[in-house]
């Protein structure tokens, strides 16, 4: 909310060299007490950094900001490339001491090569042996790893160098625990197709159509195909998993024709928990603070070290969702010796990692706890991925 309210703001005139138009919305003051600080992060890492010390823009008033760099220094530069501005304050004023960022905004400079990116992270230009498959325990063996698959066609196991990395199976999430906004539909609407298209997705049957393991190339791939019959989709889980344990998952759905009215899902992801003792966060995208599609102008993009426990906002009257960070590039989570899971995609997506199962923080579940207080630990980190949630 502070961002929306900030009194200075930033646009792209020529950001590839270095020229900005700064818009001073206060109505009475000049903005000679700011000091216009910038800097250039390359995937995340801050490589080159300035200041404007005299700023003095009239009120109401726009003026162009030459900041320190060219194209020649951009060019040299390497992945994405994002400005970020800041305004901060040179003496104190009351209530703020000097140094206080009291606005600021970010621009991409250079997109980020997603596919690029892919490709170097899992080092498919390198050459691989092809794991080993065992069709009737649904397992996949590399020289230190193992992966195994259930009897409904979840990825249930991922061990690595004897260390197990999944407590609950992978498996597609259309729902979410629901926030004040998403049960205010109901509180105003009784008979909300939203509402009851949101209900549908948490309580619909699912069944296992396909399960298919085979191997092509130097990949074992595995398919798990669903249908929910009462949404009218069908869903297909897809795994490519190389020598080295690295897993390419994609997650499809095709509309059909639903029993009743469907009007939009709340999340489109996936869930899973593994061990608490995975309880460090590292992640390249929204931040610090949680963020969601209609929320995170207020969180900057740049590279957040946190831990699980720190991620489920506690303040809230009452237990709902929480802990989301979207816009990300990548997104780790491990232990203390380091060990993990490190999850990269095509575009930019959404994470949650928190140490309470969604049953206590649904409204409309049994194990529902009403005070945030309440809630407990069972030993695991709930994690979910992705592609979007709703704001």
């Amino acid at each position: 909310v502070w961002h929306q309210y900030q009194n200075i703001w930033t646009y792209a005139k020529d950001v590839n060299n270095g020229i900005v138009e700064v818009y001073n919305e206060h109505m009475f003051r000049a903005t000679d007490n700011y000091r216009l600080e910038w800097e250039l992060s390359e995937n995340g890492v801050k490589k080159l950094f300035g200041k404007v010390d005299e700023l003095n823009v009239p009120a109401q008033m726009r003026m162009n900001v030459q900041l320190g760099y060219k194209q020649a220094d951009i060019n040299r530069l390497n992945g994405e490339v994002i400005l970020t501005v800041r305004y901060t304050l040179k003496s104190d004023e009351p209530l703020l001491k000097a140094g206080h960022c009291v606005a600021y905004n970010q621009f991409i400079v250079k997109a980020m090569d997603y596919a690029a990116n892919i490709k170097q992270q899992m080092r498919m230009d390198m050459p691989k042996a092809a794991p080993a498959i065992d069709l009737e325990s649904r397992t996949i063996t590399g020289a230190d790893f193992k992966v195994s698959f259930d009897g409904r066609g979840r990825l249930c196991s991922y061990i690595y160098n004897g260390k197990q990395m999944i407590s609950k199976p992978i498996f597609p999430q259309f729902y979410r625990a629901m926030t004040e906004n998403d049960y205010g539909v109901r509180k105003r609407h009784a008979n909300s197709v939203y509402y009851h298209s949101w209900k549908a997705f948490r309580n619909a049957e699912t069944y296992m159509d396909l399960f298919l393991m085979h191997t092509e190339g130097e990949l074992v791939v595995v398919t798990a195909e669903y249908s929910y019959a009462e949404i009218g989709m069908q869903v297909k889980m897809r795994y490519e998993i190389d020598g080295d344990g690295y897993i390419s998952a994609c997650m499809s759905m095709k509309a059909g024709k639903p029993k009743f009215d469907i009007k939009g899902m709340l999340r489109f992801g996936v869930e899973f928990a593994m061990p608490d003792s995975f309880n460090n966060i590292e992640f390249y995208g929204a931040g610090a603070t949680e963020s969601y599609a209609d929320r995170k102008s207020g969180t900057p993009v740049g590279i957040y070290r946190q831990s699980v426990d720190e991620q489920f906002c506690m303040t809230y009257s009452r237990p709902q969702e929480s802990g989301a960070h979207c816009d990300l590039r990548y997104w780790t989570i491990t232990d203390q010796a380091g060990t993990g899971l490190k999850v990269i995609s095509e575009q930019p997506f959404s994470a949650t990692a928190i140490p309470y199962p969604m049953s206590q923080i649904d409204i409309h579940s049994h194990d529902y706890r009403k005070f945030p207080q309440l809630l407990e630990a069972d030993g695991n980190t709930y994690v979910n991925i992705d592609k979007a949630q709703s704001g």
